[in-house]
């Protein structure tokens, strides 16, 4: 009596792979480096206020792909980048507001950065402005030519 000790018939067998093996290889994970990363963070001013609606505009190195958003109601932001690279300038602005910049790195296997924001006021762009307006005069109807 023979006992047959392969563990996969010759159906199972394709291109020199059996078929677990080969639907595991195309099930793998992808590598890291072509995974997304989320860059998010918060805006706040120096006073700890929210700043709502602040440009926030987000550089992918080393291809230099931008990607731009605006906070929300809570100053917050989150953009996503697919693939991530893991090298990111954030760049942030706001009327009123010095703006900043800051360089995040992943570190390790992170997928999500963060990177928060203090805005100082700039008061070179908060200087008192005068406005000196008057009022326009009405244009007076003029009566009708009378013909004699």
């Amino acid at each position: 009596m023979s006992v047959n000790c392969n563990l996969f018939s010759q159906a199972d067998v394709v291109f020199g792979m059996p078929y677990v093996y080969r639907v595991l290889f195309f099930l793998a994970p992808l590598p890291l480096s072509a995974q997304a990363d989320i860059v998010r963070g918060r805006v706040i001013d120096d006073s700890a206020r929210v700043v709502v609606g602040a440009a926030v505009n987000i550089t992918r190195g080393p291809d230099r792909l931008v990607q731009s958003t605006v906070t929300d109601s809570s100053g917050r932001y989150s953009v996503r980048f697919d693939p991530g690279t893991g090298d990111y300038l954030v760049h942030v602005a706001y009327a009123g507001f010095r703006p900043a910049r800051r360089r995040v790195e992943r570190v390790g296997s992170e997928r999500e950065l963060v990177a928060d924001f203090t805005l100082g006021r700039d008061m070179a762009l908060l200087a008192a402005v005068k406005v000196n307006a008057s009022r326009p005069e009405r244009a007076r109807p003029t009566s009708p030519a009378t013909s004699t």
